[in-house]
């Protein structure tokens, strides 16, 4: 480990203490971090070095707490994330065959912090009405493979389940993002969205990775 991933480790920055070095997305390097309430989240070395963000998110939901402005669906979102967790961990949920019997799992920012995956929501275009949706439905619940979409949206997603064929060999969109080290996301946009040919999404470097 290089000395500029370590040299904030042990520091406090608001109410987060840094714990570890985690990973590097592009440039960017993420520590985890221990907040005062108890809660762990990783965290982009920028966001803590520049003051962005100070703890897990708990201050900034007990600042709309203390002021009455929750943002709007913040307690459907809360709904949304009980039945989440509750179809990927509780046998006993009649959706569980779907989800957590076939490995579907809650990324660990979500999973050990509700607040994480609000503040995420609310950021990355949650609307009342929406649903969550994961890009590829092989893969898990995680910043990088979920979006809001309505229910028609929804049910094409989750009805089939898209293999991509590629020098012979065939993955699903999350297979291939992790093999090529490139974001689900940006695969998924470049190939759904932009309408690039396989080849081209493969192969094209992405901005800011080494």
């Amino acid at each position: 480990m290089t000395k500029e991933r370590v040299n904030i480790i042990g520091k406090r920055f608001g109410r987060l203490v840094v714990l570890k070095y985690s990973h590097n997305v592009g440039y960017s390097k993420y520590f985890l971090c221990q907040c005062d309430c108890g809660n762990k989240k990783t965290i982009a070395k920028s966001n803590l070095t520049t003051g962005k963000q100070v703890s897990c998110g708990c201050y900034r939901t007990e600042n709309l707490v203390n002021s009455n402005k929750l943002p709007n669906g913040y307690l459907r979102l809360g709904k949304i994330y009980n039945a989440m967790k509750k179809r990927c961990y509780d046998p006993s949920s009649n959706r569980y065959y779907r989800y957590g019997a076939r490995g579907i799992k809650i990324c660990d920012e979500w999973l050990n912090n509700k607040n994480s995956f609000r503040e995420w929501a609310i950021n990355h275009g949650y609307k009342d009405g929406l649903t969550i949706d994961r890009i590829d439905n092989n893969g898990n619940y995680c910043p990088e493979n979920c979006r809001w979409v309505t229910r028609q949206e929804q049910s094409n997603n989750t009805c089939r389940t898209v293999m991509i064929e590629y020098n012979g060999k065939a993955q699903t969109l999350t297979q291939w993002a992790r093999e090529l080290n490139i974001p689900t996301s940006t695969l998924h946009n470049r190939l759904r969205v932009h309408g690039w040919d396989v080849e081209k999404a493969f192969t094209t470097p992405v901005r800011g990775h080494r």
